[in-house]
């Protein structure tokens, strides 16, 4: 649910994106006066400020959980694949990345610290479990989890309906203002 391609398009989020659309379409009518280029300024003013949110601050409106697991290597057709523990179903992760016991990011440097053995040498999952194992090698995934979608929506309809309120206000101050 907190999936941007679903967050965006359910729950109070269309309302509120309409709102703010139309207080800003208002506010640049009657602020530059002329139909077209207010509404090229609402578009852009749309994006102006949609974007940002989505993209820089939805993520941050709850503070995100960290969680590190340790590794286990299980041999697929092709390969040995590192598996770690499960994500809540529904979480939105936010980064998942190889780290060591002090935190440092390991993902680029793990074939030279683990180098990934034959599939078909026996042994060779556990291999490379102990390996990782012995460097302190784990899973860190940072997420939101499924159950903040409200918290969520509510913040973020709050935010376009203080962003309406003003647009409406500036609005009509404007026009009261030129017809005094």
């Amino acid at each position: 649910p907190l999936d941007p391609m679903h967050f965006d398009f359910q729950g109070l989020m269309p309302g509120a994106y309409a709102l703010f659309a139309f207080a800003l379409g208002a506010a640049c009518g009657a602020v530059l006066g002329r139909s077209v280029v207010a509404m090229a300024a609402t578009l852009g003013g749309f994006l102006v400020v949609r974007l940002p949110v989505e993209f820089l601050l939805r993520a941050h409106y709850m503070a995100p959980v960290t969680v590190r697991s340790a590794l286990a290597a299980t041999t697929t057709g092709g390969g040995v694949q590192l598996t770690s523990a499960d994500v809540p179903q529904g979480a939105w992760v936010l980064s998942n990345v190889l780290v060591d016991g002090s935190g440092h990011s390991v993902s680029s440097d793990l074939p030279a610290i683990c180098p990934p053995p034959a599939v078909k040498v026996p042994g060779a999952t556990e291999t490379v479990t102990r390996c990782l194992s012995d460097h302190g090698i784990m899973t860190q995934v940072v997420y939101q989890p499924a159950d903040r979608y409200w918290p969520f929506q509510l913040i973020e309809a709050g935010i376009y309906l203080t962003l309406t309120v003003a647009l409406v206000a500036l609005a009509v101050w404007w026009v009261r203002r030129r017809l005094v």
